[in-house]
């Protein structure tokens, strides 16, 4: 069942292949919009299947399983990370641009950076993030937002708690590629290869497309606490787009921050040391990060390598960066 309803799909990407660049941007929307619902569809009848033929839960049971011993079975939360990741995001992405465009992956801004430079101020960038968002989070999770978004913030924390297990490097290298590779390179494919497109089709203007493909992506976290330094993430990713033209530079910067922050969890899982520190020190650590981080992105704005002026799912043939 599962077999042919990814076959039907397929089967009709040539049906669109000559003709769907040619249409409104309305009509692709839907057509983007149909294919991702599609595969969400068959990612929520296959997870129910899957869970009761290999680890026995019943359907009535499937909700009382995911919210208590879920945690207990952490490869199975791996295999759903990136199932999850590889059926919203990633599937999506490469579907309407196969569709969309003769080269797709051109479309999709998978090409080197014309300057060179760029790698490293991306680097530096991904280094610097790290300290300037962690703290602005530990701010803002300081706040009380009430039961709910405290009862999400209990459950990603014991979610990164199977999936970091002290002494397990295994476990390390696994959260690695799983929960920092896989969702970088299929969060920048979705949201900013084509929902960034999108938006500049109808808005035309790069600091409203900027805001509102960063709004989607920090929604679609699905958390209250975190909301605001995950827009901000969402926003410097697509300016790093917009200045450089190149998706790699943006699935690298977002793996480093992920990554980053995996490994010093990873780290000090066990700790028992007090690693408090003074409000002043945060307020300092996190304004020398975030002017540094500023500072790069300034640097690729002066060296920058741009999108087109008419850069839009309309796009139809390939053409040179300004």
């Amino acid at each position: 069942m599962c077999g042919l309803l990814l076959l039907i799909p397929v089967r009709v990407l040539n049906m669109f292949k000559t003709y769907i660049r040619q249409h409104p941007p309305g009509v692709q929307l839907i057509v983007f919009l149909a294919f991702w619902s599609a595969l969400q569809l068959l990612f929520l009848i296959a997870v129910p299947v899957v869970l009761g033929s290999v680890y026995q839960v019943p359907s009535d049971k499937l909700q009382q399983f995911v919210n208590e011993e879920l945690f207990q079975y952490p490869y199975l939360l791996f295999g759903l990370n990136f199932a999850s990741a590889f059926v919203s995001f990633l599937l999506p992405a490469l579907i309407f641009a196969y569709l969309a465009d003769p080269e797709p992956a051109r479309y999709l801004g998978l090409q080197r950076p014309v300057n060179k430079r760029h790698w490293l101020w991306v680097i530096l960038a991904g280094i610097m993030l790290v300290p300037s968002l962690g703290i602005l989070n530990n701010w803002m999770q300081a706040i009380d937002w009430g039961s709910f978004a405290n009862e999400l913030d209990q459950r990603r924390a014991k979610m990164l708690e199977q999936y970091l297990q002290a002494g397990n490097l295994g476990r390390m290298l696994l959260s690695l590629f799983f929960l920092a590779l896989v969702p970088a390179i299929a969060e920048e494919l979705f949201f900013r290869a084509v929902v960034f497109r999108f938006a500049h089709t109808w808005l035309k203007k790069w600091g409203l497309s900027v805001v509102v493909s960063s709004l989607l992506f920090a929604f679609y976290h699905g958390t209250i606490s975190q909301f605001i330094p995950i827009f901000l993430a969402g926003a410097l990713l697509a300016l790093v787009y917009r200045y450089t033209s190149s998706l790699l530079l943006c699935i690298l910067l977002h793996f480093l921050n992920n990554g980053i922050g995996l490994v010093i969890s990873y780290c000090s899982q066990g700790s028992t040391d007090d690693m408090a520190v003074s409000v002043a020190v945060q307020v300092a650590v996190f304004a020398v990060a975030t002017a540094l981080v500023l500072l790069l992105l300034f640097r690729l704005k002066r060296s920058q390598t741009p999108l087109p002026h008419n850069w839009t799912v309309l796009y139809t043939e390939p053409q040179e960066n300004a």
